[in-house]
């Protein structure tokens, strides 16, 4: 998968996609390292980048599978600049050039 796909950075996560030929999509994958805090922090971080993710699911093809490896500033981060990450993570994955 990590050999095969391109890779994003972002201020708020790190991407993986790739284009997996099926149309069972989009699929998505969150993680969080322990490192980030307690399971309550690191769902409140999840749950912040899965709601700008629901927001533009609708932008995303059906073929992709995306894994989304969080970083620490998804917590304390403004949901404006979680949203520039998805658009940046949507022109650069998705809709290359």
């Amino acid at each position: 998968m990590y050999d095969e796909g391109s890779r994003v950075s972002a201020a708020s996560f790190l991407a993986f996609c790739w284009n997996s030929r099926s149309q069972e999509g989009p699929r998505f994958g969150f993680t969080v390292t322990k490192a980030a805090g307690k399971s309550v922090v690191r769902n409140r971080m999840r749950r912040r980048v899965r709601e700008q993710i629901r927001l533009r699911l609708w932008q995303f093809p059906p073929q992709w599978w995306i894994v989304l490896n969080l970083k620490k500033p998804a917590l304390s981060l403004p949901a404006s600049a979680i949203a520039a990450d998805v658009e940046r993570l949507l022109e650069r994955c998705v809709r290359p050039s």
